[in-house]
């Protein structure tokens, strides 16, 4: 760049000489020379610098539109990662006290209990039914399983079954497939709340993540959810 600049100026003052017809230049021709050659010399560097600009922009401006559509960075082009801030943001908006605990993997609602050392009655576990077609987020503690024939009795269906995880994955965004937080408004959804676990001050649940959990308080999710509160689960020692 800078040697084509210094020779664009030397060809405009030998240039200049040679229309002058004069081996001697006076001050006033010699001043113009050296004017024209620098202002060839900003021309050509003006130009290449535009081109450069442009193609620059043309790759920033690619990169830009590919982060934002695919959500940042080439490690989170493969899968957005779960969020827990998602469920935080939507219980400090409806004045629900929590507490968010960060823990190691806990992938089931027992596993929960135990890496917490919390009593299994006080670890809400979700699980997706599908009653009539319609899915449902039942609420009930780590410690019990579903009575389904009970919870078909208070849902008032004809049926009711367990959705598998390839069908409910696509109705948590965000979340880790059996990590669903207990929040069935947030993702559009009715829920029902086993009312063993109703009567406690507070239950723990899974975040979104399973690193993540959040100990809620029961009176201000109640006053949230709104869930149907009833008695369909019996105990188990094993969780669904």
């Amino acid at each position: 760049m800078i040697g084509g600049i210094i020779a664009v100026y030397f060809f405009a003052l030998i240039g200049g000489t040679v229309v002058s017809g004069s081996d001697a230049l006076g001050p006033r021709e010699l001043i113009a020379l050296v004017a024209v050659g620098l202002a060839c010399a900003a021309v050509v560097y003006g130009l290449s610098g535009v081109t450069g600009d442009f193609g620059h922009q043309g790759d920033i401006g690619h990169d830009r539109s590919v982060h934002a559509e695919l959500g940042g960075t080439s490690e989170s082009r493969r899968a957005r990662p779960p969020r827990i801030d998602r469920a935080i943001s939507y219980l400090i908006a409806n004045g629900v006290q929590f507490e968010r605990r960060q823990h190691g993997q806990a992938i089931t609602a027992q596993e929960l209990a135990h890496i917490l050392h919390v009593s299994g009655h006080r670890v809400a576990k979700t699980v997706i039914v599908s009653a009539d077609g319609q899915p449902w987020m039942v609420v009930l503690p780590a410690s019990e399983r579903i009575d389904l024939e009970a919870l078909r009795s208070e849902l008032g269906s004809e049926s009711v079954r367990i959705m598998s995880e390839a069908e409910t994955a696509s109705l948590f965004p965000g979340c880790e497939v059996g990590a669903e937080p207990p929040l069935g408004r947030l993702f559009a959804m009715p829920s029902i709340l086993e009312r063993d676990l109703w009567t406690e001050e507070s239950f723990v649940c899974h975040g979104g993540t399973h690193t993540d959990s959040l100990e809620v308080d029961v009176v201000g999710y109640t006053r949230l959810e709104q869930p149907r509160i009833a008695h369909f689960a019996t105990v188990a020692g094993a969780a669904l």
